[in-house]
């Protein structure tokens, strides 16, 4: 379902191909086609309702038989057609005319002018700097920096295969890491992953480094720097100096060349930055909490042996399920929880609304010491911690009498301990039906035996 919406997104959004489609989500031209034609049969465009999960957009999508995909017109060769566009005196309708030529049910003037302009907005301005490392959020922010810095977004962009770009690399079935496919759609551009072994993938990319390695890097060797910040400051001195260079073997510079056959093909910037996130996917267990870096998040209850998913920033955590959003809290690193009343279960949500003069009602109903407990804990620790004492009070209560309650209690409160556990073990022991003072008088006997020394011994 996830790729279904990357090719409704690529369609509606960038008006790609459909085999343009089909390289960027590593689809068949067919499947696309299909994907595209049972949208259409549904009523489905972009972007799809909010409240629309993948169950439903299934569907939706997959009761229906697709037709017939009609025929599409052959393509030229894009590269050749931008090397002639490059020539003196050579236009765009005189390299039509000449496509027609051989392809007479070839695309139209305007149809060929648009799929060249989308060609010309894959080659990027030469752009440069320095990275902390290649994790996830310095690759992340290097891409938001660099479409910055051209003042556009391209219609695609070929990474190689590293882990912050490409989770699984594949030949046909490339798995895209979570953020950097996030940051795609943020901005509207297509991912198509160099393919493995595939040097003419990277040419331009490798191109680009030799340049900037003899450019930039190069003249810069003997300089000593302190912090990335300042390195970056001259890697962006010599940046802007080198596209604005005139070229040696014609006329104008990188800049000059990108403002005219570049830039038309950009599409704006988006107005709000994009914030990195980090994606991790596991199974909501039956306490309906998930953790992050110590810290306990809760999701409905109804959730609970169902995959989920986690988008964590710097500043909150989401859940989502089936590419809904099901829950979101501040984020809080560190010991804790946050718990949202609908996302419990009725009856721990009628525990949780217990105060402490309700739970003290119930203790006094038990006895004295048992009520003694619970206000003792009450005084001394957050509700919290009292609530889940009354409520381990309360299953005791299940399985004893309140006679033995109040007596495990009573007993409790003489040897100095409170706990669930304290308890617990004093009624499953029975303890709890043996007299105080024999007890005391128990633990007072000195115990003798071969293995103890004594007090004698430390004379």
């Amino acid at each position: 379902m996830r790729k279904i919406r990357e090719v409704l997104r690529l369609h509606h959004e960038l008006s790609l191909s459909q085999p343009r489609i089909a390289s960027a989500c590593q689809l068949g031209v067919n499947t696309v086609h299909r994907y595209l034609q049972r949208a259409q049969a549904a009523g489905l465009g972009w972007p799809l309702p909010e409240d629309l999960d993948d169950h439903a957009l299934e569907q939706l999508l997959f009761p229906h038989r697709a037709g017939p995909r009609p025929d599409l017109p052959p393509e030229p060769d894009w590269e050749q057609v931008a090397r002639e566009l490059t020539r003196k005196g050579v236009t765009r309708h005189q390299l039509w005319l000449e496509y027609r030529e051989q392809e007479p049910k070839g695309y139209g003037y305007s149809a060929f002018c648009v799929h060249l302009r989308r060609h010309l907005g894959r080659e990027q301005p030469t752009y440069a700097e320095a990275g902390a490392t290649q994790r996830s959020a310095d690759w992340l922010h290097a891409h938001v920096r660099a479409l910055t810095y051209i003042g556009g977004v391209p219609e695609c962009i070929v990474p190689d295969n590293l882990k912050s770009a490409v989770q699984r690399p594949h030949r046909y079935d490339p798995q895209l890491n979570r953020a950097y496919a996030e940051l795609a759609a943020a901005y509207g551009f297509a991912v198509v992953p160099a393919r493995v072994r595939a040097p003419k993938d990277k040419a331009l990319a490798e191109n680009a480094v030799l340049i900037v390695e003899r450019e930039i890097l190069a003249p810069m060797r003997d300089r000593r720097f302190f912090s990335l910040a300042e390195a970056n400051a001259a890697i962006r001195e010599r940046l802007d100096a080198l596209n604005e260079r005139p070229f040696s073997r014609h006329a104008g510079s990188r800049r000059q060349r990108f403002e005219e056959l570049e830039r038309p093909a950009l599409r704006p910037l988006p107005t709000h930055p994009f914030e990195p996130a980090i994606w991790r996917r596991l199974q909501l267990g039956p306490t309906y909490h998930v953790e992050h870096a110590g810290h306990s998040y809760s999701v409905p209850h109804g959730l609970i042996g169902q995959e989920v998913e986690l988008r964590i920033t710097a500043a909150a955590l989401e859940v989502f399920h089936a590419s809904l959003r099901v829950a979101a809290h501040p984020r809080h690193d560190g010991p804790g929880q946050s718990t949202l009343n609908e996302h419990m279960p009725p009856h721990h949500r009628a525990y949780a609304a217990l105060d402490g003069g309700q739970m003290l009602r119930w203790a006094e109903g038990v006895g004295v010491a048992t009520a003694t407990l619970l206000r003792q804990e009450l005084e001394n620790g957050p509700l919290r911690r009292a609530r889940r004492l009354a409520e381990g009070l309360q299953r005791l209560a299940r399985h004893y009498s309140p006679q033995r309650l109040e007596a495990a209690s009573e007993r409790a409160l003489s040897l100095g301990v409170g706990s669930y556990t304290n308890l617990e073990s004093i009624l499953r022991r029975g303890l709890d039906r043996q007299p105080l003072d024999g007890e005391r008088r128990t633990e007072a006997t000195p115990i003798e035996h071969t293995n103890v020394r004594g007090p004698g011994y430390y004379h």
